[in-house]
């Protein structure tokens, strides 16, 4: 979550547009329900005990996937002249704020509130798709670890990670408000 929020701080610093992202749990970035962005996380245990992650994470500065799973568009065809250089650039600025805010996880309080201020889909019917299995549901809240609650029809389940898709019908609705 720290790095989507720094990146949305990111994205709005380089066009001048506050309020232009919204955030997809756990980590999307979107701009008219279409997907702009996205962060990959990997981590591993050095010999030390050192945790290390690497973020992979791509921006549509000048062009966007046609063949996505999601609707995707692009910072130039929304009329944003966005170079690659000046999204890095702003991209370090912020989330070294970001990391400097969240303290190694002291400070995940504030980064999960500054989360959540973008979010879309609390409220939402979704379906989420896990390595195993899809499971629909209602998007209810993030717990205090940012962690996706889902109700369902078998009660209330924690998710730690997976990828959200919208229903249709809230896609239509997020459409006409």
């Amino acid at each position: 979550m720290v790095c989507c929020v720094a990146l949305a701080d990111a994205v709005e610093a380089a066009t001048g547009s506050l309020g232009l992202v919204k955030l997809k749990w756990p980590n999307d970035l979107l701009v008219n329900g279409a997907k702009i962005s996205g962060i990959l996380l990997e981590s591993e245990y050095m010999a030390d005990g050192r945790l290390v992650v690497v973020a992979g994470i791509g921006v549509n500065c000048g062009h966007h996937p046609g063949d996505a799973l999601y609707a995707t568009i692009d910072l130039a065809s929304l009329g944003y002249r966005v170079t690659p250089d000046d999204m890095f650039s702003r991209l370090a600025a912020a989330m070294a704020s970001r990391l400097e805010e969240w303290q190694a996880g002291k400070g995940f309080d504030a980064i999960r509130a500054a989360w959540l201020r973008r979010c879309v889909g609390i409220g939402a019917p979704v379906t989420v798709r896990l390595p195993d299995r899809e499971i629909e549901g209602i998007f209810s809240a993030l717990d205090e670890d940012g962690r996706l609650l889902l109700e369902t029809n078998s009660g209330t389940m924690t998710i730690s990670a997976g990828d959200v898709f919208f229903s249709r019908t809230a896609e239509r609705n997020k459409e006409n408000t």
